[in-house]
């Protein structure tokens, strides 16, 4: 809450909605990109893309279990906020699809370089 506004569950369901989305979009672009026969930019390598999904997974998981451990400590009675859930879901998902394609798209430039060799 840095600027004062503190959104309502369904305004973090559509932002999730959104980012994933366009997060979504993006890594398509990088496909499209890559398959039509431009390399990606250096900065974009498989180490790093796996290290921060990695990151964002465990980011998310690490939420979800400290969410899960509130809600075992009130005996199963109080369930955490669901706007926590979203946010480490969300991560979680961020997290998978950044590892995943970090590989398929390594695999795909690799392929692609070879074409052209």
């Amino acid at each position: 809450m840095l600027t004062g506004y503190l959104p309502g569950i369904h305004s973090m369901i559509a932002g999730s909605l959104l980012i994933i989305t366009g997060y979504q979009i993006t890594l398509f672009g990088l496909f499209a990109k890559v398959k039509s026969g431009n390399s990606l930019p250096r900065f974009l390598t498989l180490e790093k893309g796996v290290l921060i999904g990695t990151l964002l997974f465990l980011s998310g998981l690490i939420f979800a279990l400290m969410l899960v451990i509130e809600w075992v400590m009130s005996g199963f009675k109080r369930l955490p906020s669901l706007k926590h859930d979203i946010i480490s879901f969300t991560l979680i998902r961020l997290g998978l699809e950044t590892y995943f394609s970090s590989f398929m798209l390594s695999v795909i430039a690799e392929k692609h370089d070879k074409e052209n060799k």
